[in-house]
């Protein structure tokens, strides 16, 4: 996880730090597929590299494994958003919230995936233009 929050953050001004965050992120999910945390992290690092498919089915995979995992449900409520996707993006966010109603990125998030929604669902990773330095 730090690998990702590394390069997520900016600590690192290494173009390796995501290739590096991917490749534990596999490790730790290869070590013990049980961890719902690992399964979100990996989510959230293919979807810093575009891959919505493989990100969405390892989102999947964290609430799989913990159904009240409030950050499986946010990070699938990004991925979802990213995929042209903003009602089921509602739905995850909304689940989220529930679990977590206290948690400020995830009420970001429910607020992210009704503007999604209320703007016709464009494709695109959410606050892209507004955070450009997360999406290099």
């Amino acid at each position: 996880m730090i690998s990702w929050l590394e390069w997520f953050s900016q600590w690192s001004q290494d173009p390796q730090a995501l290739e590096r965050a991917l490749e534990l992120a596999q490790k730790a999910v290869a070590l013990d597929d049980s961890l719902p945390v690992a399964h979100m992290v990996l989510g959230w690092v293919y979807l810093m590299k575009k891959q919505h498919d493989q990100a969405q089915t390892v989102m999947e995979r964290a609430i799989t494994l913990d159904p009240n995992f409030d950050g499986g449900y946010q990070g699938l409520a990004f991925v979802l958003q990213s995929s042209g996707k903003p009602q089921e993006a509602v739905t995850a966010a909304t689940k989220a919230v529930r679990l977590n109603p206290h948690q400020y990125s995830t009420l970001n998030t429910l607020g992210r995936a009704w503007d999604g929604e209320r703007v016709g669902g464009k494709r695109g990773i959410p606050g892209e233009k507004q955070i450009p330095f997360l999406f290099r």
